[in-house]
């Protein structure tokens, strides 16, 4: 089965079953959250059996980057709810450390994740926390070239399972504390997550968010070339809310 189809038979699975423990006098609530991802990269990559790490923030990468914003979406009825995050990520750099001569890396990314679960609510008034399950789907084509050495092109689909964790701490009636942290494994060795974000509450409609977010993978690819990078960054968006 293709990686695309497992996301969505996986998805679909998801939300099939949860939507059992929906109350059915409740009334849905959604979000709807673009932002802008000012993504940096780090990490290392292996070619051909030499490793080079790789450290560029946004100011250094802001000329060659195609794009670094996103999505996110939510849905709650009752305690059932609904989550996801979508991104694009194009970006070009030459900050290999460690390299024979220098070298240079690109990447274009499409990464996704949708999850399903249950809301809980914690001691604080007014705070919750939603436990879910999901998935996480990434296409990362990457061109590494290391001077004097060779180069290596990988494009990779894969589909891991996540775990997410997305407290929303009430800190005071306008300011909420809402960060997500997910972690899981699959066709990846490993992936995680931290997206630690203030938000604040304009109105019942309208709200801003700011914070971090670090993605992390560790992919490993054919011909014993490997990547282990993470995507990192401040956050921004406009939560709608309705």
């Amino acid at each position: 089965m293709k990686m695309g189809m497992k996301v969505m038979v996986t998805a679909g699975i998801l939300l099939a079953a949860a939507s059992a423990v929906i109350a059915q006098d409740e009334k849905w609530n959604f979000g709807v959250t673009p932002y802008f991802w000012a993504a940096g990269i780090d990490g290392e990559a292996t070619v051909q059996g030499h490793h080079a790490d790789i450290n560029a923030d946004f100011s250094d990468l802001f000329d060659a980057v195609d794009a670094g914003g996103g999505l996110m979406t939510t849905a709650q009825r009752g305690p059932f709810v609904i989550w996801g995050q979508f991104d694009y990520v194009g970006m070009d750099t030459d900050k290999l450390d460690n390299a024979p001569a220098g070298g240079s890396i690109q990447t274009d990314s499409f990464l996704g994740a949708l999850a399903a679960g249950l809301r809980f609510d914690l001691p604080l008034k007014g705070s919750t926390i939603d436990v879910m399950g999901g998935v996480r789907y990434a296409w990362i084509k990457s061109d590494v070239e290391i001077t004097g050495v060779g180069s290596g092109e990988d494009t990779v689909d894969i589909v891991d399972g996540i775990g997410v964790l997305r407290p929303n701490v009430r800190l005071t009636e306008k300011w909420h504390f809402n960060p997500t942290f997910a972690v899981g494994a699959g066709d990846s060795e490993l992936t995680w997550e931290v997206q630690p974000t203030i938000v604040y509450q304009i109105n019942k409609s309208l709200a801003i968010r700011a914070g971090y977010r670090r993605l992390f993978y560790d992919i490993e690819g054919d011909k014993g070339n490997s990547l282990e990078v993470a995507f990192q960054g401040l956050l921004v968006g406009v939560d709608l809310l309705f």
